[in-house]
Parts: C-alpha cells; structure tokens; sequence
C-alpha cells in the first residue's frame, strides 16, 4: 500500500472511531482501490462495490407523499410523473372520481398544475384500468380509496412497476388516515411534506377543519380546511383565520396561470 493510500485510510479509520465492524469502512477500502487504478476483491465474498443502490433498478417499488392539506402533495406527485414521462415511461394516473374540486378529469393541485388522469370510484378499477404496458402507476388523494388500495399497489409493485401515492396522513381529528399508515408500512420511499401554519407561521403537520361538519370524508380546499402546526391545531371544526388576499398565482400579464 503506497503512503498516501495508507494516509487516507487512517483519516477515515480515525473518524469512524476506529470502528472496524461499521460497514462503511469495509466499503472504503475498495473504492479507494478503484479510484488508484488497481482491482481488489471485496472483502465479503457475495458483495461487490457496486451491490448498494440509492434507488431500485429492475424491480418494482412504492414511493409515499403524505402530509397535511397544502403541503404540496399533488404538485410533487406530477412533478414525478413528469421526469418519469421524460425518461419515456409509460404512466397512468388515477384519483377517486369524488375529488372533483378543480376539474372531474385531471388531477390539479391547489397551485393550480394540472395533469390528466383516470377518475375512479374504487379502489379495483386501477386492475380493470391498468394497461399492461404501463410502468409507472401513480394515485393521488389515497384518503378517499380505503384499505384495497393496499394489496393493488402491492400487486402492481410485485409485477415491477414504480408506484407513486400522494394522500392525507391525519384525519380532521388528527388520527391517522387509511390506508396511508398501511402504506407507509410497506413503501421503499416515502416523503413527509409540511404546510405552513396560517396562525403562527410555523411548520404545519395538521388539516384544520373550518367548516360544521362532523363527517371524517369531506371534499374541500381552503373553503373548508387550513395547515396548522401541532400547537395551534383544534381536533374539531373552528371558525377560519381571515383569508389570502394576495393572489399568489397571478403572473405578470394579470392573468391566473396554469403551470
């Protein structure tokens, strides 16, 4: 081993605490390696150096994007069917047909981005939808599905395909919201967004409910629920903090756009 490759091993060694045991360091060795040039066989006999993935190749996943009303959900649930549609896969989307505030056939998010999707009543008509060629399902607004869609994301994941749901995680209550726990529990990926709180201006994890209405599935948007932060949340309806008076979507020419 030549000085400056035994220098650099030391450093490491030293900054893990000389921890030998920790798997990143038998990972360095080998990369180190590589980088000067030469081959070295890896130190566990059935792991190679390029063994570990930062994300799934050849096998079907389930990715999760849950959080609370106006933390972004849907936007951030198009923004990846979009690459996935640069990276020429095929996609389908879906949303229940009861979520029809912005428009009964595209899914649009409350910044106003839009994309085009399949509208179903329940969970099972993703099978009866579904194209064989498709390799990217996505399902936004899980919340209004139920428990079903568990086994059919995990069928579509089990067939490879890269599966994609946006939804609730807390009820108006703040309890949790099926199937999301159910789906959290089986996803490789999962993305926890926060809102920001119209009272306090804090990081907001809940759905306020601003509308007398004790039904737990209501369809609404800022007519009916805002984010609020875990100290300023009511786990029942309350009057709403005074409105947006800005209008944080109209572009220069005075006309509202359409990402």
């Amino acid at each position: 081993m030549c000085s400056s490759d035994r220098d650099v091993r030391d450093d490491y060694t030293k900054t893990c605490k000389r921890r030998k045991e920790d798997s990143l360091f038998y990972w360095f060795i080998p990369i180190l390696d590589c980088a000067h040039g030469r081959e070295r066989p890896s130190l566990h006999p059935r792991i190679g150096v390029h063994a570990v993935r930062n994300s799934p190749k050849h096998i079907g996943w389930i990715e999760v994007i849950c959080g609370p009303m106006f933390s972004g959900k849907t936007e951030e649930l198009i923004r990846r069917v979009k690459r996935a549609i640069y990276g020429k896969q095929r996609v389908q989307v879906f949303k229940p047909k009861l979520d029809a505030r912005y428009h009964p056939l595209r899914l649009v998010s409350h910044s106003h981005q839009q994309f085009t999707s399949i509208p179903i009543e329940r969970s099972e008509d993703i099978l009866t939808a579904l194209d064989a060629q498709t390799q990217v399902l996505a399902v936004d607004e899980v919340q209004f599905l139920g428990l079903a869609l568990v086994p059919i994301c995990e069928t579509a994941a089990n067939r490879g395909l890269q599966v994609i749901c946006a939804g609730l995680d807390q009820d108006y209550l703040g309890n949790p919201f099926e199937p999301m726990p159910q789906l959290l529990a089986i996803a490789e990926q999962i993305t926890k967004l926060l809102a920001i709180c119209v009272v306090c201006g804090n990081p907001a994890n809940r759905s306020q409910r601003v509308i007398s209405r004790g039904e737990r599935l209501v369809v609404g948007a800022t007519e009916a629920y805002e984010a609020r932060c875990r100290r300023c949340f009511v786990p029942s309806p309350v009057e709403a903090t005074p409105p947006q008076t800005l209008d944080l979507f109209e572009d220069p020419g005075g006309k509202r756009g359409l990402f």
